[in-house]
Protein backbone atom coordinates (compact mmCIF):
# COMPACT_ATOMS: atom_id res chain seq x y z
CA UNK A 1 0.00 0.00 0.00
CA UNK A 2 1.26 3.82 -0.85
CA UNK A 3 0.51 6.59 0.74
CA UNK A 4 -2.68 6.68 2.45
CA UNK A 5 -5.91 8.90 3.64
CA UNK A 6 -6.96 9.65 6.92
CA UNK A 7 -10.73 10.53 6.40
CA UNK A 8 -12.18 12.59 9.01
CA UNK A 9 -15.76 13.75 7.15
CA UNK A 10 -14.19 17.49 6.77
CA UNK A 11 -11.07 17.56 4.57
CA UNK A 12 -11.62 15.51 1.98
CA UNK A 13 -10.95 17.63 -0.99
CA UNK A 14 -11.49 16.57 -5.01
CA UNK A 15 -7.89 15.94 -5.98
CA UNK A 16 -7.98 13.30 -3.34
CA UNK A 17 -10.86 11.81 -4.11
CA UNK A 18 -9.06 11.80 -8.04
CA UNK A 19 -6.02 10.51 -7.32
CA UNK A 20 -7.27 7.28 -4.94
CA UNK A 21 -10.41 6.55 -7.40
CA UNK A 22 -7.94 6.46 -10.19
CA UNK A 23 -4.82 4.90 -8.54
CA UNK A 24 -6.36 1.77 -5.73
CA UNK A 25 -3.91 0.48 -3.80
CA UNK A 26 -3.79 3.52 -1.26
CA UNK A 27 -4.43 2.71 2.26
CA UNK A 28 -7.48 4.68 3.86
CA UNK A 29 -8.03 4.93 7.27
CA UNK A 30 -10.73 7.00 9.28
CA UNK A 31 -9.47 9.21 11.67
CA UNK A 32 -9.96 8.68 15.41
CA UNK A 33 -11.49 11.69 16.49
CA UNK A 34 -13.80 11.45 13.43
CA UNK A 35 -14.93 7.99 14.75
CA UNK A 36 -15.81 8.94 18.24
CA UNK A 37 -17.62 11.81 16.98
CA UNK A 38 -19.74 8.99 15.11
CA UNK A 39 -20.69 7.09 18.49
CA UNK A 40 -21.24 10.31 20.42
CA UNK A 41 -23.80 11.54 17.39
CA UNK A 42 -25.37 7.80 17.04
CA UNK A 43 -25.23 7.73 21.05
CA UNK A 44 -27.99 10.61 20.61
CA UNK A 45 -30.27 8.55 17.95
CA UNK A 46 -29.48 5.44 19.94
CA UNK A 47 -30.93 7.35 23.17
CA UNK A 48 -33.95 9.15 21.38
CA UNK A 49 -35.29 5.75 19.62
CA UNK A 50 -34.87 4.80 23.44
CA UNK A 51 -37.25 7.59 24.78
CA UNK A 52 -39.67 6.25 22.08
CA UNK A 53 -39.26 9.29 19.79
CA UNK A 54 -39.66 9.33 15.93
CA UNK A 55 -37.10 10.12 13.29
CA UNK A 56 -37.42 10.36 10.26
CA UNK A 57 -35.96 7.19 7.87
CA UNK A 58 -34.93 5.59 11.20
CA UNK A 59 -38.10 4.53 12.63
CA UNK A 60 -40.31 5.89 9.90
CA UNK A 61 -40.91 5.03 6.07
CA UNK A 62 -39.53 7.63 3.38
CA UNK A 63 -41.62 10.17 1.31
CA UNK A 64 -45.41 9.45 1.25
CA UNK A 65 -44.97 7.12 4.15
CA UNK A 66 -42.60 9.52 6.38
CA UNK A 67 -45.56 9.43 9.08
CA UNK A 68 -46.05 5.56 8.86
CA UNK A 69 -43.95 4.44 12.10
CA UNK A 70 -42.03 1.21 11.82
CA UNK A 71 -42.21 -1.28 14.33
CA UNK A 72 -38.81 -1.53 16.57
CA UNK A 73 -38.30 -5.13 15.79
CA UNK A 74 -38.64 -4.20 11.66
CA UNK A 75 -36.03 -1.48 12.19
CA UNK A 76 -32.96 -3.61 10.54
CA UNK A 77 -35.48 -4.69 8.24
CA UNK A 78 -36.08 -1.30 7.08
CA UNK A 79 -32.20 -0.54 6.87
CA UNK A 80 -31.63 -3.69 5.03
CA UNK A 81 -35.03 -2.64 2.01
CA UNK A 82 -33.05 0.37 2.13
CA UNK A 83 -29.78 -0.02 0.61
CA UNK A 84 -31.73 -3.16 -1.70
CA UNK A 85 -33.78 -0.12 -3.00
CA UNK A 86 -30.65 1.87 -3.36
CA UNK A 87 -28.49 -0.69 -4.86
CA UNK A 88 -30.63 -1.38 -7.49
CA UNK A 89 -30.26 0.18 -11.22
CA UNK A 90 -30.22 -0.40 -14.96
CA UNK A 91 -28.19 0.69 -17.31
CA UNK A 92 -24.48 0.52 -18.17
CA UNK A 93 -22.37 0.12 -15.07
CA UNK A 94 -20.30 2.60 -13.97
CA UNK A 95 -16.57 2.74 -14.92
CA UNK A 96 -14.66 1.05 -11.46
CA UNK A 97 -12.77 4.39 -11.03
CA UNK A 98 -16.60 6.40 -10.44
CA UNK A 99 -17.45 3.55 -8.23
CA UNK A 100 -14.40 3.76 -6.24
CA UNK A 101 -14.81 7.60 -6.06
CA UNK A 102 -18.84 7.17 -4.84
CA UNK A 103 -17.51 4.74 -2.40
CA UNK A 104 -14.72 7.05 -0.69
CA UNK A 105 -17.29 10.18 -0.86
CA UNK A 106 -19.95 8.49 0.88
CA UNK A 107 -17.33 7.10 3.62
CA UNK A 108 -16.27 10.47 4.08
CA UNK A 109 -19.86 11.96 4.60
CA UNK A 110 -20.73 8.62 7.48
CA UNK A 111 -17.87 9.91 9.27
CA UNK A 112 -19.39 13.14 10.19
CA UNK A 113 -20.14 14.08 13.28
CA UNK A 114 -24.13 14.56 12.43
CA UNK A 115 -24.34 11.27 10.35
CA UNK A 116 -25.64 9.19 13.48
CA UNK A 117 -24.33 5.96 11.58
CA UNK A 118 -23.36 3.27 13.58
CA UNK A 119 -19.42 3.92 14.18
CA UNK A 120 -18.75 0.36 11.82
CA UNK A 121 -20.34 1.81 8.73
CA UNK A 122 -17.79 4.77 7.97
CA UNK A 123 -14.98 2.59 8.05
CA UNK A 124 -16.18 -0.62 6.73
CA UNK A 125 -17.36 1.80 3.35
CA UNK A 126 -14.18 2.80 3.00
CA UNK A 127 -12.20 0.05 3.15
CA UNK A 128 -13.77 -1.72 -0.20
CA UNK A 129 -12.25 0.67 -3.28
CA UNK A 130 -9.21 0.15 -1.99
CA UNK A 131 -8.61 -3.52 -1.61
CA UNK A 132 -10.11 -4.23 -5.26
CA UNK A 133 -13.30 -4.66 -3.60
CA UNK A 134 -15.99 -2.60 -5.84
CA UNK A 135 -19.14 -3.13 -6.34
CA UNK A 136 -20.70 -3.09 -9.61
CA UNK A 137 -23.19 0.07 -10.17
CA UNK A 138 -25.62 0.51 -12.73
CA UNK A 139 -25.94 4.37 -13.69
CA UNK A 140 -29.21 5.62 -12.08
CA UNK A 141 -31.84 6.07 -14.62
CA UNK A 142 -35.27 7.20 -14.71
CA UNK A 143 -37.59 4.82 -16.61
CA UNK A 144 -41.13 6.49 -17.86
CA UNK A 145 -44.14 4.38 -17.58
CA UNK A 146 -44.10 4.37 -21.67
CA UNK A 147 -40.71 2.47 -20.99
CA UNK A 148 -41.96 0.04 -18.76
Amino acid sequence: MSAGLILDGRSLTVALVVRHAREPGHSVAAAAAALAEVARSRGIVDAALARGETIYGINTGFGKLATVRVPPDQLDRLQVNLIRSHAAGVGTPFDVTVVRAIMLLRANVLLRPTSGAQQHVGPQQHDCPHHRRVERRPHPRCMTTDQI
